[in-house]
């Protein structure tokens, strides 16, 4: 009698516990489903996160393409006005005053030209052409070849540079290189 009524209280734990543990199997399964989703959801957000900055990346560049080309055109004559011996004073004086002007209307459109020589380098806004030093001293930016743009602090353009090491800079800033 006590074996009979033993068993059928082990049967009777038995089905409470797979009562149980059925609806919290059921809420794992749900769970680790809902997980899923959720992970597929994220990298679905963050592919659409990539594609909306690609497409305002293209639409702020076109639509700033004729100033930034402007500035482009002003850079290089600068460049070769500065590289030639025919730079006088006043005329230096002069591309001091254009560069501001300009500067200003660039201003005016949120965009900042990356042009600086003498500054640490800056991966997020330099693109490095050539390093000139062999050591692994503290680099910058001995010449800039190609000029950048910002625009509200988002790189629409990397600017293209020459870097080395501080000591490296004195043939960039005669004009002369080795």
């Amino acid at each position: 009698m006590w074996t009979q009524m033993w068993q059928f209280l082990r049967r009777a734990w038995r089905n409470e516990a797979e009562e149980v543990a059925a609806p919290v199997d059921r809420t794992l399964q749900e769970l680790q489903a809902l997980k899923k989703m959720l992970r597929k959801q994220s990298a679905f957000l963050e592919e659409m996160r990539q594609e909306w900055n690609e497409y305002t990346v293209k639409e702020i560049r076109a639509h700033l393409d004729p100033l930034t080309g402007f500035a482009d055109a002003f850079f290089y004559l600068d460049q070769s006005l500065r590289e030639g011996e025919c730079l006088s004073p006043q005329r230096g004086e002069v591309l001091e005053i254009v560069w501001g002007r300009l500067d200003e209307l660039l201003a005016s459109a949120e965009v900042k030209m990356v042009r600086e020589a003498s500054i640490p380098f800056d991966a997020r806004l330099h693109e490095a052409l050539e390093k000139i030093s062999q050591g692994d001293g503290r680099l910058e930016v001995l010449r800039t070849v190609q000029p950048g743009y910002l625009y509200r602090d988002r790189v629409i353009k990397t600017a293209r540079v020459i870097v080395g090491t501080a000591q490296d800079s004195q043939p960039f800033q005669q004009g002369v290189r080795e």
